[in-house]
């Protein structure tokens, strides 16, 4: 993603990182393909808070330590 293409974007939902990269996650938070280029000509921009990432408990059958 190119200068132009990140400051269209760093407000959208969609933006993460991968490494150093800024990338658009869209397919990994929807499950469905974007179908449109990244940046300026996109059709799925949504401004907004982006998901909470959470780990996932390693024994989630287990209680929590006291």
């Amino acid at each position: 993603m190119n200068s132009t293409d990140y400051a269209y974007c760093r407000k959208c939902k969609y933006l993460s990182r991968a490494g150093n990269e800024k990338i658009c996650d869209y397919i990994n938070q929807t499950h469905h393909v974007r179908g449109c280029p990244p940046g300026v000509g996109c059709t799925k921009r949504i401004n907004g808070k982006k998901p909470k990432q959470t780990m996932p408990r390693l024994f989630p059958n287990n209680p929590e330590p006291r």
